[in-house]
């Protein structure tokens, strides 16, 4: 997204800004005030206003792992593609507890905090039972799937399973009641799955005693050689990509394997950018804050969001404050995101707190309505494949895939916790290539119908007069060559996008206006 002046928070990404930005040594410093937007729409050619469609609908397919930056060099700073000279700090708020930390720590604990968080949850059930055997035989091993190379593979798992913990690491685990290193003494291995190599540079050892770690390439259900303990997956966007997880899934429960899911949720309310080389965070018992400086101006930045991880895009506003230090430079900017109804991320599920809790919703039996959001197509698809949930809840431990206010901090703000109870769709027997007639994992003939009926209404919420249209064109299935040339009809983002504009007279009218989109 493209922000309305480059203070700090803002130097736009597009070639044409960047290269004017850059002119004006000022804008280092946060005291150029351009208006990016403005700029940006005198550079934008009629051919690229044309390719606005497509560049927007790719927006939606970053999904799942992927993050909008690299690592440096030496592992140690995440940098977001977007604000290369800045950082960000946000705050974690749990119950009872509050904790600042950076964008990069954010993106290196996440994952085994959310794994701490559901342990600490969830004293009874199939992932208490799990954690007991593989105690007892001293070894644990964890898939994660879905996994992009510079996330998953990037954080400290090893650290906050086996330590030693850091004094940031213990302080953030003694502040939220997280169990200290669990697996300490243990054998524990970690493989990450990749549906494709990205060729990322894994991070950098030396690991903690006990720790080591793989990568598996390709779909889950047919590369994995053995059955792990447990399944972790990071913002999967199940029902988003139904046919190919529901092989993953179905393969999983045939297998009784407990899987952690987390997925979008609410947006973090506030996130505060800086330019570390010009700001020193201070540390107040090890509690991270940044300077005092006094308020130069406000502004609004406007966003495009996906709530709860749901296909369409709202457009939102950002209300952003920038501070400046002594010598006026620009030392800080404050963003805060609007508030959020959450009826895009419930249910919710609470179990698993005592041994003799019981669930607010079996949801073996309990009916789906929707897939708006992450959290309930996690509800869906595991359904689908067999599986019950036993436990959700908003995750304290979000992250930003994007640097804000260009996009909000959503990704991993939910978190389901899946336990194989009930019987999956049944397989399909064909007769295989080598002639031989055998049992293939084919996906339900109706699944990718019934996952996408689900998400018509929000999808197309602003224009509920082509949802018999879409609909119609969802269940006639493919018609030519070129719905599957172009994967109509394998994902959810790839079907809207080709299905709406012919309903809608040749414009993507589901969406909003590509202005202000990269």
């Amino acid at each position: 997204l493209t922000l309305g002046f480059c203070l700090i928070a803002a130097c736009a990404a597009d070639e044409p800004t960047r290269s004017a930005l850059a002119a004006d040594d000022e804008c280092m410093y946060g005291s150029c005030e351009l208006n990016a937007l403005q700029l940006r729409s005198e550079a934008l050619s009629s051919a690229e206003e044309a390719a606005g469609t497509q560049r927007s609908t790719s927006k939606l397919r970053m999904k799942s792992s992927y993050v909008g930056g690299n690592w440096s060099s030496d592992q140690q700073k995440f940098i977001y593609t977007e604000a290369s000279h800045r950082d960000f700090l946000i705050t974690w708020a749990g119950e009872g507890a509050t904790m600042n930390v950076t964008s990069t720590e954010a993106l290196k604990w996440a994952g085994p905090l959310t794994l701490l968080q559901v342990i600490q949850s969830c004293p009874s059930g199939s992932l208490a039972k799990t954690l007991a055997a593989a105690r007892e035989r001293g070894s644990f091993k964890l898939h994660l799937v879905g996994v992009g190379g510079g996330l998953e593979p990037m954080m400290e798992w090893d650290r906050f399973l086996l330590g030693p913990l850091s004094t940031r690491q213990l302080l953030v685990v003694e502040a939220f009641g997280l169990p200290k290193t669990p697996f300490l003494g243990m054998e524990v291995s970690l493989s990450f799955n990749e549906f494709e190599d990205s060729k990322h540079v894994p991070r950098q050892g030396p690991f903690s005693q006990g720790y080591k770690e793989s990568f598996v390439y390709g779909q889950y259900d047919k590369v994995a050689e053995e059955v792990p303990d447990l399944v972790l997956a990071m913002n999967p966007g199940f029902a988003h990509y139904p046919q190919s997880w529901w092989k993953t899934l179905h393969h999983l429960q045939s297998n009784g394997v407990t899987v952690l899911s987390t997925g979008y949720g609410n947006s973090m309310k506030t996130v505060y950018e800086y330019i570390p080389s010009l700001v020193k965070l201070e540390e107040d018992d090890n509690r991270l804050q940044l300077p005092e400086a006094r308020l130069k101006s406000t502004r609004t930045v406007e966003f495009f969001m996906s709530p709860g991880g749901a296909t369409m895009l709202l457009e939102g506003k950002a209300d952003v404050a920038d501070y400046i230090d002594k010598e006026g430079r620009i030392a800080y900017s404050k963003s805060v995101f609007p508030d959020q109804n959450g009826n895009a991320i419930g249910p919710f599920v609470q179990l698993c707190q005592a041994a003799n809790s019981t669930s607010l919703m079996d949801t073996a039996v309990s009916e789906v309505s929707g897939v708006c959001s992450d959290l309930n197509g996690t509800f869906f698809m595991g359904q689908e494949a067999g599986y019950s949930v036993k436990f959700s809840n908003k995750n304290v431990f979000q992250y930003c895939d994007h640097a804000p206010p260009h996009s909000n901090c959503d990704a991993n703000g939910v978190v389901a916790l899946l336990e194989p109870t009930g019987a999956a769709k049944p397989l399909t027997v064909v007769q295989q290539d080598s002639g031989v007639s055998g049992v293939n994992l084919e996906v339900p003939r109706s699944l990718f119908q019934e996952t996408l009926r689900k998400a018509l209404h929000c999808t197309l919420e602003r224009r509920l007069d082509l949802v018999p249209c879409v609909e119609a064109r969802l269940l006639d299935g493919p018609q030519s060559e070129y719905d599957n040339r172009v994967g109509m009809f394998e994902n959810m983002e790839s079907f809207f996008l080709h299905s709406v504009p012919k309903c809608a007279g040749g414009h993507p009218m589901w969406m909003p206006a590509e202005t202000g989109m990269e």
